[in-house]
C-alpha cells in the first residue's frame, strides 16, 4: 500500500472514530426485532411523526494550557514544557577561581597544551562511569550494562543511543565529537587565562569543517603560545570544561535509554512499553513528535550531570558544558542551512529553544530533584482522543495534541 493510500485511510478512519456517538447513529444490531400484533382485525396505528435525529456536535476539546510559568516549542505551542521560564542569564556559572580545580594527570597533555587522544578517550569512559553511578538504582539497572563505544569517525561530531534489530541497546560517541569538545575546552580555557578570543576563531573553523564534511581538528597551535598554553590553571580548566561537555552529551543519550525512548531496556511495565512503542512510531513518522523526547532527554541528562558533579573532586559540574555544546550547534545550524547532513539538527529542537530549557533545569535543580515528564503522544491527556490504524494495531492519540492528527495524511510503517 503506497503512502497516499495510507494517508487517505488514516484521515478517513480518524473522521469516523473521532465521533463518540457513532454506534447510536448507526443503530444497534443486537436490538430485538419488532413483534407483529396477534389480532389482524386491529388496524395498524400510524406512528407519530418523529423529527429527524439531530446530528450530534463533536465535543469541543479544551485548548491545552501550558504549565504555570512554562514555555512552549515553536511550532508545537500546544505542547508545554513543564518548567518555568529561566530567570535571565545572571545565574550562568562564573569561571572557577584560579587554584580551585584539580590538576590533570601528568602526561595528559603535550607541549602545545593539547590533551592527548589517549587521555581524552580514557576521560570519556570515566565520565560515563560517573554518570551511571549518579543515577538512582532503578535507572542505573536499566542502562549500566549497555555497551558504550567510541566510534572512529573524524568528520561528524555526534553521539547516539540506539536499539539494534536484535533488540540490543547501544550507546556511542564519535571521535569527532570528542575532538570538538576538547578544542572548545582548550580555546575557552586559554581565553580565560590570556584575555584573548581564540574560541571564536576555533568554532568558526570547525563549523566550516563540519559543513564540508572534513575531519574535525583541534586548535591551531599558532593561536596558543607560551606561557599561557601550558599554564597550570589553563590545563585544569581545560579538563574541567571538557568533562562537563562530554557529561551532558552522554547524560542526554543515557536519558533516551532509561526514559524508554529507545524502547530497548528492561525494568518497565507493559503499559510503559506500549506507550514507548507508540511514541516511537509517531516520532519516526511525524518529526515534530520527536522533539518533546529530545527536550526530556535534555532535562534528565543535565540533571544526571548535576547529580554526578555537584560534589566532584577537582571541580563542580554545572550547566556550562551543555551551554557550550548548544552554542556550537546553534552556529552550525545558522551557517549550514538545509544542506547539513547531521540528522539531529532536523530532529532536535533548535538550540535557541534548548538553551532556556537547560538554564531552567539548572535553576530548578537541587540534590534529589527530578524533572517533570513531557507529555507523551498517545497518553490520554484530555479530550475524546482518536485512533490511527496501523498494521500492528491501532494507535490511540489524545484529543488535545498540538497538531490535529486528522490533518496528518502520513504513511504508517508496516
Amino acid at each position: 500500500m503506497n503512502a497516499r493510500t495510507w494517508g487517505a485511510l488514516v484521515v478517513a478512519t480518524l473522521a469516523i472514530s473521532g465521533c463518540s456517538k457513532l454506534a447510536g447513529l448507526l443503530g444497534d444490531d443486537d436490538a430485538p426485532a419488532p413483534v407483529a400484533s396477534a389480532d389482524p382485525s386491529l388496524a395498524p396505528v400510524e406512528p407519530e411523526p418523529v423529527a429527524p435525529p439531530t446530528q450530534p456536535q463533536p465535543t469541543p476539546v479544551p485548548a491545552p494550557q501550558p504549565a504555570p510559568g512554562g514555555f512552549t516549542l515553536p511550532g508545537l505551542e500546544g505542547l508545554p514544557i513543564p518548567l518555568p521560564l529561566p530567570q535571565g542569564q545572571a545565574a550562568d556559572p562564573e569561571p572557577p577561581a584560579r587554584g580551585s580545580l584539580g590538576a590533570p594527570p601528568a602526561g595528559s597533555w603535550d607541549a602545545s597544551g593539547h590533551m592527548t587522544r589517549a587521555f581524552l578517550e580514557q576521560e570519556t569512559r570515566e565520565i560515563h562511569r560517573a554518570l551511571l553511578a549518579a543515577l538512582d538504582a532503578p535507572r542505573r539497572a536499566q542502562v549500566e550494562s549497555i555497551p558504550f563505544e567510541i566510534v572512529s569517525e573524524a568528520s561528524e561530531p555526534n553521539a547516539a543511543a540506539a536499539c539494534l534489530r536484535s533488540q540490543h541497546a547501544r550507546m556511542m560517541i564519535t571521535s569527532a565529537m570528542i575532538e570538538l569538545a576538547a578544542g572548545i575546552s582548550e580555546a575557552k580555557a586559554y581565553d580565560e587565562v590570556a584575555g584573548t578570543d581564540t574560541y571564536e576563531t576555533y568554532v568558526t573553523t570547525v563549523v566550516d569543517q563540519v559543513r564540508r564534511q572534513q575531519p574535525v581538528t583541534g586548535v591551531d597551535p599558532s593561536l596558543h603560545v607560551a606561557p599561557h598554553a601550558t599554564d597550570a590553571h589553563k590545563l585544569a580548566r581545560q579538563r574541567h570544561l571538557f568533562d562537563q561537555q562530554i557529561a551532558f552529551i552522554l547524560g542526554h543519550e543515557l536519558g533516551h535509554h532509561h526514559l524508554g525512548h529507545t524502547n530497548c531496556v528492561g525494568g518497565r511495565s507493559q503499559a510503559q512499553i506500549e506507550r514507548d512503542e507508540m511514541a516511537a512510531v509517531l516520532s519516526h513518522t511525524v518529526p515534530p513528535f520527536e522533539q518533546p523526547r529530545e527536550v526530556e532527554a535534555d532535562m534528565w541528562g543535565l540533571t544526571n550531570v548535576l547529580e554526578a558533579g555537584h560534589e566532584r573532586p577537582g571541580g563542580t559540574w554545572t550547566q556550562e558544558g551543555a551551554l557550550l555544546n548548544m552554542d556550537f550547534f546553534r552556529r552550525l545550524s545558522d551557517h549550514g542551512g538545509s544542506e547539513l547532513v547531521l540528522a539531529f539538527l532536523s530532529t532536535h529542537p533548535p538550540s535557541v529553544v534548548r538553551i532556556p530549557i537547560i538554564r531552567s533545569t539548572a535553576q530548578q535543580w537541587s540534590p534529589g530533584w527530578r524533572p517533570p515528564r513531557m507529555p507523551v503522544p498517545g497518553e490520554e491527556a484530555g479530550g475524546d482522543g482518536v485512533e490511527i490504524p496501523t498494521p500492528g494495531g491501532p494507535i490511540r492519540l489524545p484529543g488535545n495534541l498540538p497538531i490535529d492528527p486528522r490533518q496528518l495524511p502520513i504513511p504508517i510503517p508496516r
